[in-house]
């Protein structure tokens, strides 16, 4: 029971993430940001001097892989 509810949960999870809309922007310098996810609610926010972590894929212009973490 407690097995099909987490796999219910998560393929919900899923579902509401995949169909989220990407919001991105643009800055005067040409770099484009897009927001894959972003976690609703999270109270902890970073600072000046926090280490951070992520996972990225840097692409070129014409959609070329350059760079990923």
């Amino acid at each position: 029971m407690r097995c099909t509810l987490l796999c219910a949960l998560v393929a919900a999870c899923a579902v509401a993430a995949l169909a989220a809309e990407h919001q991105s922007e643009t800055l005067a310098n040409g770099l484009k940001i897009e927001y894959v996810y972003t976690l609703e609610g999270c109270e902890p926010k970073s600072k000046n001097n926090d280490m951070l972590t992520m996972h990225y894929t840097g692409k070129l212009v014409d959609g070329t892989k350059f760079d990923s973490r």
